[in-house]
């Protein structure tokens, strides 16, 4: 989800070596979901495990393009920022994040074509920023992979309570769908708790892509 991806309040690619293109074309190609259940599926699995690829690629274009836009004016704005600071700690922090600043810069982002790239608090104003990241990243998935790696290795991440998730209420009208995610979270002591969240599908390229929700808990 969005949260996990900007990790840490910041905004290493996989490196394959193939034994022939022809074959690691097919083999690296996006799997195709025949159902938003076996979309959701996938998605859950990958979010548990950690699988950067597999759940970025669940994920609808239009939703990784919007997540790009956002995380590349975030880390393009917090990135300037730390480049001209003197402070020893900021200096420090930058050296600590270099993985992610190398994938920016792979994905064209770097610092010189994000001058002015800046979150704002202005919605026009950020509007111009998230185009501003699209202009120069042309692959969203892949920037969306790379930039999850990276804070992968440089973030500790937290451990979080085990949950289970459970898609009810799917509704599917054509190539559009909707459902709720129930989470059932056990805390401390084995006390468990639920929360619903409503997520929506496409079909897009012949198979189900997922929406993940922006809004938390729904109550009951």
């Amino acid at each position: 989800m969005l949260r996990a991806a900007t990790l840490a309040g910041l905004a290493l690619a996989v490196l394959v070596l193939p034994a022939s293109a022809g074959e690691d074309k097919d083999k690296d190609k996006p799997k195709v979901y025949k159902t938003p259940q076996e979309c959701f599926d996938a998605y859950a699995a990958a979010e548990a495990k950690g699988d950067h690829k597999t759940r970025i690629r669940c994920k609808a274009p239009q939703t990784q393009k919007e997540e790009a836009a956002v995380i590349g004016a975030i880390f393009s704005s917090d990135r300037a920022r730390l480049e001209g600071a003197k402070e020893e700690d900021a200096k420090e922090q930058l050296r600590r994040f270099r993985p992610v600043v190398d994938v920016m810069d792979r994905h064209g982002l770097t610092l010189k074509a994000a001058q002015g790239v800046k979150k704002h608090l202005d919605a026009k104003e950020n509007d111009k920023a998230k185009k501003a990241v699209l202009a120069v990243v042309k692959d969203p998935e892949s920037f969306l992979i790379d930039v999850n790696e990276a804070l992968s290795k440089v973030v500790d991440a937290q451990e979080k309570p085990a949950a289970r998730q459970k898609l009810t209420e799917l509704k599917v009208e054509g190539d559009k769908a909707t459902a709720t995610v129930v989470r059932t979270t056990r805390g401390l002591g084995g006390k468990e708790t639920q929360a619903k969240v409503r997520v929506s599908f496409v079909k897009t390229d012949g198979g189900w892509r997922i929406v993940p929700p922006l809004e938390e808990d729904l109550g009951d």
